[in-house]
């Protein structure tokens, strides 16, 4: 009896899981793309291509340095 337990357990877990990443990865699907460094990557070369010299360096540096100080921030926090 203590097994079948056991078993049911398990497979709801597996259940759920499965579910709870699966609604996760649909959220991904469609909000991810503007956080993902393929966009990083192609916003920087359409102002690079526009001529947009000032705007590619500030966006570039201050993207990377925004996120260096938040991985601080979070290492800090998590410590």
């Amino acid at each position: 009896m203590i097994m079948l337990k056991n078993i049911l357990l398990v497979g709801a877990g597996s259940f759920f899981g499965g579910a709870l990443r699966y609604i996760v990865s649909l959220l991904v699907k469609y909000t991810g793309g503007f956080t993902t460094f393929s966009t990083f990557s192609k916003e920087s070369l359409q102002l690079i291509q526009s001529g947009n010299w000032l705007y590619f360096s500030l966006y570039v540096a201050g993207s990377i340095l925004l996120g260096l100080l938040l991985v601080a921030v979070g290492y800090q926090i998590a410590k």
